[in-house]
């Protein structure tokens, strides 16, 4: 359950869009080699933090909070070629480093007589997790249902 936990804190942590000119950038790079992303990114966990949100009648109080800070270069969207693409690669590279596995057997004689399998399943498909990653990563940003929409 933990494992849950923190991958929907982490996949759903606020997101803060970094627009900067292409100055600001030169300067921050030619004077210590990091972008303005990388020097915000450590003020991204505010502990001891005392505010309180008030959301439909609720009062929340906030205790901590983290942000993720993103360049706005990098919030784009591919097009849907561009994904089914890149999630066949991920396919492909995740099938010659498994095939030699026994797992879909495995699977396939479970689904077919109903009982669980001795073994976890992320063993059985250790492709999926990847594949799991990549997608999300392919669809984080889009104009209007965007998981990652930006907060400030």
């Amino acid at each position: 359950m933990d494992a849950i936990k923190s991958w929907v804190r982490e996949r759903f942590t606020p997101v803060v869009l970094v627009a900067t000119t292409p100055a600001i950038d030169a300067m921050c790079h030619s004077t210590n080699g990091l972008s303005i992303v990388d020097i915000l990114r450590p003020l991204g966990q505010i502990s001891r933090l005392e505010a309180s949100i008030r959301v439909n009648d609720t009062t929340i109080k906030l205790q901590d909070i983290k942000l993720r800070f993103y360049h706005a270069s990098t919030m784009f969207q591919p097009s849907a070629e561009a994904c089914d693409q890149q999630l066949q690669r991920v396919l492909q590279l995740a099938a010659q480093q498994h095939a030699s596995g026994n797992g879909a057997a495995q699977l396939k004689s479970c689904l077919e007589t109903g009982k669980a399998p001795a073994v976890p399943v992320s063993e059985l498909t250790p492709w999926s997790v990847t594949y799991q990653q990549e997608l999300m990563r392919l669809l984080a940003w889009g104009e209007h249902e965007a998981v990652d929409y930006p907060v400030a």
